[in-house]
């Protein structure tokens, strides 16, 4: 099938389809298995000489070639379909590869600025997820303070355990952002990235900060202001 994909593009000789299949691939063939895979599929007619030019001598698919290539990729599309409508994604390795982009890189750059967290602050990651941004927020407030992830999700949690286990200043939590284990009037800062974590009551300290992301098309920017309330702070600005 590989000799049949690189001839689809038009007719090549010999050494010209293996430098193709390398290209496709990233190796090529064996001269044997080549002429091998050639004289095969020249025989089963799918794909047929043309006149030679000095030492080359071109190929092409005929007619039987393309069409038995376009039902292969045919078949190969549906099982692919089925697979994306069967498989349920890891939730955490997807936030992961999206954390990674050089977009959410770039908003997060902007979410800390606004954030400012400072050595010795309490910093709270509502909706922590894999616990992605927990370790810049520990090295904002440095070992003089903590950084606390909060989620729902068990195997978010694990997750974000394990990525953190050596950093003693993050301590990651299962819970509800609507009944939070933390203590009245102990965290300095909130931090939430696309989780609608408002719940009024939320025990911040006075005069506290949050900072919240909206990474979507219509909202993809932060604003983080004093608050009383956690709840109050952090409202999308329209584009």
């Amino acid at each position: 099938m590989l000799v049949l994909c690189v001839l689809a593009r038009g007719p090549l000789h010999g050494y010209a389809i293996n430098a193709a299949v390398g290209e496709l691939t990233g190796q090529r063939l064996g001269r044997g298995s080549l002429s091998s895979a050639l004289t095969r599929l020249e025989g089963k007619q799918l794909i047929e000489p043309l006149p030679a030019r000095g030492r080359q001598r071109p190929l092409r698919l005929t007619s039987g070639g393309r069409q038995l290539l376009e039902q292969e990729l045919e078949f190969t599309a549906r099982i692919t379909q089925r697979m994306f409508e069967t498989a349920v994604p890891d939730r955490a390795h997807y936030q992961e590869r999206l954390a990674a982009t050089d977009t959410a890189r770039a908003y997060k750059n902007v979410m800390r600025r606004a954030l400012a967290a400072r050595p010795g602050q309490t910093v709270l990651d509502l909706g922590c997820g894999p616990g992605g941004d927990l370790k810049s927020l520990a090295e904002a407030v440095t070992s003089a303070g903590l950084a606390l992830g909060v989620d729902h999700d068990p195997h978010m949690v694990k997750r974000a355990r394990s990525r953190l286990s050596g950093h003693s200043r993050v301590s990651v939590l299962q819970a509800d952002v609507h009944a939070l284990p933390v203590a009245d009037a102990r965290v300095d800062l909130a931090w939430t990235e696309s989780s609608d974590a408002s719940s009024p009551g939320a025990p911040n300290k006075p005069g506290s900060t949050s900072a919240k992301s909206f990474p979507s098309p219509r909202y993809c920017g932060t604003r983080a202001k004093p608050t009383r309330s956690w709840a109050s702070s952090a409202t999308p600005s329209e584009p």
